[in-house]
C-alpha cells in the first residue's frame, strides 16, 4: 500500500508543470555546458529532451537551433530559430533574427552549385532577417557587417545566374542553327539526287566530251608531260634529301645539349605551367550563434 502511494505521489509531481519546467531548465543547463565544450551533438540530445517538457519555449528552441547550426543542419536550425522569434523578449527576437540570417546564408551557399535560383532566394531572405535585427538593435556592428557581406554575395550569385542564362540561350540558338543547316543539307542532297536522275543522258554525253580531247592528245604533248613529271620528281627527291640532312643535324645538336641546359629548359617549362591565380576563401560571417546561459 505504501509503495502504491509513493508511485502515485511521484506521478503527480512529474506531471506538474513546474516540475516539468525544472526538468527542462536542468536539461538546458547541461546542454549549455556540453555546447561550450564543442560537444554539439551531445548538447543537442539534452536540448531535445528539454523540448519534450517545454516544446514552445523560446529559449530551448533558440539553443536547439544553435546546436543544429553548429552541426551544419541548417534546415532544422532555421525551424527552431523561427519558433524563438515568437518570444516577447525583444533581445531574444533580435538574436534569433540575426541567427536566421546567418543560417539562411550558409544554407544558400551550400546550394549554389546544385540550385542557384534557390540559393539566391535564401540569401534574399537572409538580408530580410538582418534588416529586422537592425530594426531591433541599430548599433549591432556584426549585423551590419554580415548584411553588407551577404549583399555582395547575392550580387555575385545574381550575376552568375545571368551568365548561365545567357550561355544557355546561346547554346540553344547554336543548336537551332545547326539543326537548320543539317536540314538544308538534307534538302540539297535530295534535290541533287532528283536532278541527277533527270539528266542521266546529259551526264553521259558530258563525260564523252571530256574523254575525247584526251584521246586526241598528241604524242609530243605526252612526252613533254613526262619530262616535266621527271623533273618534278627529281626536285622533290633533292628536297627530301636536304630535309633528311637537316633533321640529322638537329638530332645531333640535340644530343650535344648539356645536362645544365636541359635542366634550364625543364625549369622554364615548369614555370610556365604554374597557375596564374589561386582561389580565395570566402570570408566567414562574424558572430556565430551562441546559446543562452539561463532561463
Amino acid at each position: 500500500m505504501k509503495q502504491l502511494f509513493l508511485i502515485l505521489l511521484i506521478l503527480c509531481f512529474s506531471s506538474h508543470p513546474c516540475f516539468a519546467g525544472r526538468q527542462a531548465k536542468t536539461r538546458v543547463k547541461k546542454g549549455n555546458l556540453l555546447y561550450n565544450q564543442d560537444e554539439f551533438k551531445e548538447a543537442l540530445k539534452e536540448y531535445t529532451e528539454a523540448l519534450r517538457d517545454s516544446p514552445d519555449s523560446d529559449i530551448v528552441n533558440f539553443n536547439t537551433g544553435a546546436a543544429f547550426y553548429k552541426i551544419e543542419d541548417y534546415q532544422k536550425a532555421i525551424s527552431h530559430f523561427e519558433k524563438s522569434l515568437l518570444s516577447e523578449n525583444q533581445s531574444l527576437e533580435q538574436k534569433a533574427s540575426y541567427n536566421i540570417g546567418n543560417t539562411k546564408f550558409k544554407y544558400g551557399i551550400n546550394k549554389e552549385e546544385v540550385n542557384l535560383p534557390e540559393a539566391i532566394n535564401l540569401l534574399e531572405q537572409a538580408l530580410h532577417h538582418y534588416q529586422r535585427a537592425l530594426e531591433l538593435e541599430p548599433e549591432d556592428e556584426d549585423v551590419e557587417y554580415n548584411y553588407e557581406f551577404v549583399k555582395n554575395e547575392l550580387e555575385r550569385l545574381e550575376e552568375k545566374l545571368k551568365q548561365q542564362q545567357q550561355q544557355r540561350q546561346t547554346q540553344e540558338e547554336k543548336q537551332e542553327q545547326q539543326n537548320e543547316e543539317v536540314e538544308g543539307q538534307q534538302q540539297e542532297a535530295q534535290r541533287q539526287q532528283i536532278g541527277q536522275g533527270q539528266t542521266k543522258e546529259e551526264a553521259a554525253k558530258k563525260m564523252e566530251d571530256q574523254e575525247q580531247p584526251q584521246a586526241q592528245q598528241s604524242e609530243q604533248d605526252i612526252e613533254k608531260e613526262k619530262q616535266i613529271e621527271s623533273a618534278t620528281l627529281q626536285e622533290e627527291g633533292d628536297k627530301e634529301k636536304q630535309l633528311s640532312e637537316q633533321v640529322t643535324e638537329v638530332e645531333q645538336s640535340k644530343d650535344e645539349i648539356s645536362k645544365q641546359e636541359a635542366l634550364m629548359l625543364l625549369e622554364s617549362y615548369r614555370q610556365e605551367e604554374e597557375p596564374k591565380g589561386l582561389y580565395k576563401e570566402k570570408i566567414p560571417t562574424r558572430g556565430l550563434p551562441e546559446v543562452l546561459k539561463d532561463w
